[in-house]
């Protein structure tokens, strides 16, 4: 952008180190003056403040739910009280290898059939 009869100032006239050590130090101090516990303790209070302004929400979509179509809400709260949907899903169950083969299964068998008889 030019900007009319602007004059830069020449090269290597100011000395900006003094400044430079100056806005450092500052930017220092404001860091110390944070608090971060406030800062998460914010957080937190904001989040808790979302889930019960979103509980809300859920209450009076089912209130006036309720009002149109009973039998809908009916089946959804059951849905959401259902113990058997609230377990979550199992992975594939993994045996370890037996220690006895099927061989030597059907010789204990044998050995045990001819002591009886």
């Amino acid at each position: 952008v030019e900007i009319p009869f602007h004059k830069p100032a020449p090269a290597g006239f100011h000395d900006t180190s003094d400044e430079a050590e100056r806005t450092e130090r500052i930017r220092q101090k404001r860091l110390k003056q944070v608090d971060y516990h406030k800062v998460n303790e914010n957080q937190y209070r904001t989040r808790d403040r979302e889930a019960a302004m979103a509980q809300k929400r859920e209450e009076a979509r089912l209130k006036s739910l309720e009002k149109s179509n009973m039998q809908y809400v009916v089946a959804q709260v059951s849905k959401q009280n259902d113990p058997i949907n609230m377990s979550r899903k199992r992975g594939l169950l993994e045996l370890p290898a037996p220690q006895v083969s099927d061989q030597e299964l059907q010789q204990l068998s044998k050995l045990q059939h001819e002591q009886e008889s």
